[in-house]
């Protein structure tokens, strides 16, 4: 595991949901990955209801942390 993550600025393709997203994460649980990596699990997770993008819904937002749980790098 890798313990310390830099912080690098990354322009989304949904900056807003990304926001909303990383930020639920962050204060439900700790984040491990950078978030370049969250975008790309979450077109993962959005795949799983045949949609290239979920709109970050609390409900959808909310989802993806319990599917992210179960995730292994």
């Amino acid at each position: 595991m890798r313990v310390y993550i830099k912080y690098e600025p990354a322009e989304f393709a949904y900056p807003e949901d990304m926001k909303k997203i990383v930020s639920y994460l962050r204060e439900h649980g700790s984040l491990q990955v950078s978030e370049t990596t969250v975008e790309s699990l979450y077109r993962e997770f959005s795949a799983t209801y045949a949609a290239g993008w979920l709109c970050a819904t609390d409900e959808f937002v909310e989802a993806f942390a319990d599917w992210l749980n179960e995730v292994e790098l």
